[in-house]
């Protein structure tokens, strides 16, 4: 193609050069532009001081980072995207996103109203759901807002604190995992320890089968239409889902779509309203998942049922995955 002669820099192909330049889509920069000469694209670039942005980033990693800089830590982030923190740090300064909003009146108020009575994680699931729980405890310092002693010497009615998980258990349809009481407004595991002896014995005496959560540090997620997510990947996917209008039923049970006795409390990620399911892998090499996950892909086969799997490198290529759905 090469470099056209007498080629004036005009406004237009400037902004195109802020446009394709940092991002390094030299495809589409050269097609615009009219020409391909890089070194002078190169040379102008470095004078107006336009940099590439998102080197050893793929574009889908970069999409990932703007849509999930304000959800996720930069670890999180990091981990998913197999990079380091400080990598996806300084991507996101180089893109110019604002990882914080400055607090509003209404939340210093509900701050100041809220925090002494109530943990941080809760705080930030049902009062002050734009913070997460590391910024609320930093702006409760600077207000210099401590947490009331009550809240932590609280003594609780053996009686009703049964009655509380109880409630929960309905509202969950299943056994709350240890993770879900502080955020639902229930005493934590530490004050079921010191009166029952325990989080299994108080579940015993409550009449529920205790929930063994298979790795005992699951974190837990609400997407916006309410769904219960148990991380940061099984959120982003239930998240896309609802974004592209994608139907689906959570954590449906395997025996309530197929008459298999292999089934038996086996809960499908997500099931799509064509009788697809969808399945995140989350520790595909771990021997003590292993046998479960392909248990759920045998069912799937001798069934006759499209299984969709995913793996955390997919989390970036979701479009593609479902694509027919969108």
């Amino acid at each position: 193609m090469g470099r056209p002669e007498n080629y004036e820099w005009t406004e237009e192909k400037i902004e195109i050069l802020k446009k394709y330049y940092p991002i390094r889509d030299y495809k589409n920069l050269f097609k615009e532009l009219g020409y391909d000469d890089i070194d002078c694209i190169r040379h102008k670039a470095m004078r107006l001081k336009i940099a590439v942005i998102g080197y050893h980033y793929t574009k889908d990693e970069i999409k990932f980072i703007k849509d999930n800089y304000e959800k996720m830590s930069y670890k999180e982030i990091g981990d998913i995207l197999n990079k380091s923190d400080s990598g996806v740090a300084t991507q996101v300064k180089n893109l110019g996103l604002i990882k914080t909003a400055k607090w509003t009146e209404e939340e210093l108020n509900l701050l100041k109203e809220k925090y002494p009575y109530h943990s941080n994680e809760y705080l930030s699931r049902n009062i002050l759901p734009n913070r997460n729980k590391e910024s609320i405890n930093l702006m409760a310092g600077k207000l210099k807002i401590k947490k009331a002693k009550e809240q932590n010497n609280k003594v609780y009615d053996k009686e009703e604190i049964l009655s509380m998980l109880l409630g929960l258990s309905k509202k969950l349809n299943r056994t709350p995992l240890i993770e879900e009481l502080t955020i639902t407004g229930l005493p934590s595991d530490t004050t079921y320890r010191r009166r029952f002896g325990g989080y299994k014995n108080a579940c015993r005496l409550a009449g529920l089968e205790p929930n063994y959560d298979l790795w005992g540090r699951a974190k837990i997620f609400y997407s916006s239409n309410g769904d219960i997510c148990f991380s940061n990947a099984e959120l982003i996917i239930t998240e896309f889902l609802i974004t592209n209008k994608i139907s689906y039923e959570k954590d449906k049970m395997y025996c309530d779509i197929v008459d298999d006795f292999r089934c038996g409390t086996k809960r499908v990620d997500w099931f799509l309203n064509d009788g697809s399911i969808a399945e995140y892998w989350g520790y595909p090499k771990v021997e003590d998942y292993k046998p479960s996950m392909e248990l759920k892909i045998q069912i799937c086969k001798d069934n006759k049922i499209n299984l969709i799997e995913i793996n955390r490198k997919d989390l970036t290529k979701l479009h593609n995955i479902f694509s027919q759905y969108i």
